[in-house]
């Protein structure tokens, strides 16, 4: 298959399995997710989220909008391990037979087999294609299934994360600019690389092809010498059907943000029972982040309303985000058990509670600090034990700190 699809477009990555639009919170602009990488991030956040707030407003939400800031650290999962730990069972299974009988066929196969799916998974195009762009995005971006859908990931720009945009549109092998960061046959300065080419077709992408088609030579004498083993056949279909099973394991395990590829860390999530809700408190919550006091935030939320509002607002809408909040915000209130209390009328001045994972671990007195014990049907807070609270400094406010009212993980009462 990997033969035909370089033969093809050239491509060892997958199409991706969950189509989801990326979209430049910057400029507006948005392009259809290409890349397998966002695609599988926006399938696993909605696992993720749903089993990290649980609410009994989760039913009835109409969005929930997911905020993360990029993670510099290393991403870390168990699928590596569960790899190698079937990997050393699938060895073991197959010298049975030799060391019970002298038979050795069914552990070459096995050796074989899986040295030459490690060679493959090593060769430099894989990080080619998943990973094109460095660490060092400034950009805000939005990832969401498009009008209709009820998730909405925000990557904040920090500085420290990849290129999304440039992620999205999935640039082929063919061309050099993928091979910039990850390949072998390159000249220059890694500021300024140049990939050396042959025949128009950068040499690492060559290396794949003459790789793959020696690959498929040896795959295709291997399935020769299982097809005249005659006995203990049983111990290779053992083994075989556990890299079946790992393989179906490690295609539908969900990982969390910070685990994935695409590392991420979470900050905070914001329910709506109605979408212009979650955009609106989305946008306060902006206005009172210093990082974007530097110029109106409607200019970053604007993509997403004309992306799930394309047609006209109604009158109280827009003049909420001209600047005119009272009446909108007047007719939520009276349904603020269903909708919860706009955030342009939070206090953000009050002291505020840190959320357990803002916390520093030093500070957590006890296991409760966790998940405190909080009424999540009033509107009063109740402090669990250990409980942090400061007063907000300018210039140094923390992205997880939240009005009083809201509920533990950032969800204000009656949110949904």
């Amino acid at each position: 298959m990997s033969l035909v699809n370089l033969l093809g477009d050239g491509r060892l990555m997958p199409t991706p399995d969950y189509p989801c639009k990326v979209i430049n919170m910057g400029n507006g602009y948005y392009r259809e997710n290409k890349s397998w990488l966002i695609g599988r991030l926006m399938r696993d956040n909605e696992a993720y989220m749903t089993r990290r707030v649980k609410t009994k407003y989760e039913k009835s939400r109409a969005m929930r909008i997911a905020i993360y800031d990029p993670s510099p650290h290393t991403p870390k999962n168990i699928i590596r391990p569960v790899h190698l730990t079937v990997t050393v069972l699938q060895l073991a299974v197959a010298a049975i037979p030799f060391a019970l009988y002298g038979d050795w066929s069914s552990l070459l196969v096995t050796a074989a087999g899986t040295a030459l799916a490690t060679a493959m998974g090593i060769l430099p195009q894989w990080k080619a294609e998943k990973f094109p762009t460095t660490r060092e995005s400034d950009k805000t971006i939005a990832i969401t299934a498009g009008n209709g859908s009820k998730d909405i990931i925000i990557v904040r720009g920090t500085g420290l994360g990849m290129d999304l945009e440039r992620l999205a549109a999935s640039e082929g092998p063919r061309g050099t600019r993928p091979w910039e960061h990850w390949g072998i046959f390159k000249r220059g300065s890694k500021k300024n690389p140049q990939v050396i080419t042959f025949n128009g077709l950068p040499l690492d992408f060559w290396l794949t092809r003459i790789v793959c088609a020696f690959f498929a030579l040896c795959w295709l004498m291997l399935l020769i010498l299982v097809a005249g083993i005659q006995s203990n056949t049983w111990y290779l279909l053992i083994v075989g059907a556990m890299g079946m099973f790992q393989n179906a394991f490690v295609a539908g395990f969900t990982i969390s943000p910070e685990g994935q590829p695409i590392s991420l860390l979470f900050k905070e999530v914001i329910y709506g029972h109605k979408v212009m809700d979650a955009l609106m408190d989305l946008e306060i919550k902006l206005e009172n982040d210093d990082e974007y006091n530097r110029g109106r935030r409607f200019d970053i939320i604007r993509p997403l309303v004309k992306e799930f509002f394309p047609g006209d607002l109604k009158d109280d809408e827009t003049k909420w985000w001209k600047g005119e909040r009272s009446d909108y915000d007047n007719k939520r209130a009276t349904e603020e058990e269903k909708r919860g209390r706009p955030r342009s009328r939070w206090d953000f001045g009050k002291l505020r509670p840190m959320t357990p994972d803002s916390i520093p671990s030093t500070e957590r007195t006890d296991a409760t600090i966790k998940h405190p014990s909080m009424d999540m049907d009033s509107k009063a807070t109740i402090t669990a034990p250990g409980q942090v609270f400061r007063k907000p400094e300018v210039g140094f406010r923390r992205y997880e700190e939240t009005d009083p009212d809201d509920r533990i993980y950032q969800i204000s009462h009656g949110l949904a």
